[in-house]
């Protein structure tokens, strides 16, 4: 609990003091990013690839009760690899109740099927504009068209995400029949071109997809600020490429990453980028996930129970 006190003062810090420096023209806003959890609900000590896990992170996002400055994003591959619909569920309804703002698609939230998907897309904030479902019945569906807007006050941030082409490198050709990706630099100017229009603030790309891509997309792209990238599961700290920052919270959903923005006139002038690690070992569980978590895994040994007898 000390650490997590501490984490945020030192973000309340952090913003007092640059308002103070800059003067009260200038506007902050906080990006508070995660990716790659990988379908960890629970997490685990191991030695070699530690795990928080969900039910840490849900413990401290939900003792961060002034919002008012924060949007909360997520850049994809928040389920399991492997098809597990009960598991998928208990995520996404996770995710919705701490308040994620927007989710990025990733490869991984295919793994229980396109209809699955569909529905999820639904419910949830889950987006991608450069990604088509291929239905037999029903033609081609454009997985998300218009880009996300979200009003702050005094600032104004538009979201959209896209996903590259090479994450479905290794899948089967009959899987990859049922998609289809828009190369992403075209999609990029579509929605820079229509939150220029909606005349934001602060345009920031949710890119599932690798470092050397998102790159070339913030070189090439004029006009997007933020960048986060997932997928990789690199952790980058706050780097330069165009006039775009890139940031990206590692491995394995352990780390909380969160970007602070100065604003002044539509431009950022400067910001400070700080990340929040979990560890199963150190941080508390949240209660209620926790309670929910112990009745998924009693569900699912009586799942392999039935399947085995």
């Amino acid at each position: 609990m000390k650490k997590w006190i501490y984490f945020i003062v030192i973000i309340l810090f952090f913003s007092v003091v640059s308002m103070y420096t800059y003067g009260k023209n200038v506007s902050s806003i906080k990006i508070m990013y995660t990716s790659s959890l990988n379908g960890n609900l629970d997490g685990c000590p191991c030695r070699t690839d530690p795990k928080a896990g969900l039910v840490k992170r849900a413990a401290f996002l939900r003792s961060i009760t002034d919002r008012s400055d924060v949007i909360l994003v997520d850049t994809g591959d928040i389920l399991d690899s492997y098809p597990d619909e009960p598991l998928a569920e208990e995520i996404f309804k996770i995710y919705d109740e701490l308040g994620y703002d927007a989710i990025g698609l990733g490869d991984h939230e295919l793994s229980n099927g396109v209809k699955k998907l569909l529905e999820y897309r639904e419910d949830f904030p889950l987006m991608s504009h450069n990604f088509t479902i291929n239905q037999d019945d029903s033609g081609r569906i454009l997985f998300s068209s218009e880009p996300m807007i979200i009003d702050k006050g005094t600032v104004k941030i538009g979201i959209f995400s896209l996903i590259s082409p090479k994450v479905f490198n290794r899948y089967s050709e009959k899987y990859k029949k049922h998609i289809r990706i828009s190369r992403p630099e075209k999609i990029a100017e579509k929605m820079v071109f229509s939150l220029r229009k909606e005349k934001v603030d602060i345009k920031v790309l949710l890119y599932h997809g690798d470092y050397e891509s998102a790159e070339k997309l913030a070189e090439n792209i004029k006009g997007i600020d933020v960048i986060v990238v997932g997928h990789e599961q690199k952790l980058i700290e706050g780097e330069k490429a165009g006039n775009a920052i890139i940031v990206s919270p590692g491995a394995e959903g352990n780390y909380l990453g969160t970007l602070e923005l100065y604003i002044l006139n539509a431009d950022i002038i400067d910001y400070k980028n700080m990340f929040r690690i979990f560890r199963y070992e150190v941080d508390p569980d949240d209660p209620s996930i926790r309670e929910r978590l112990n009745k998924y895994n009693a569900e699912k040994k009586s799942r392999l129970i039935d399947e085995n007898s």
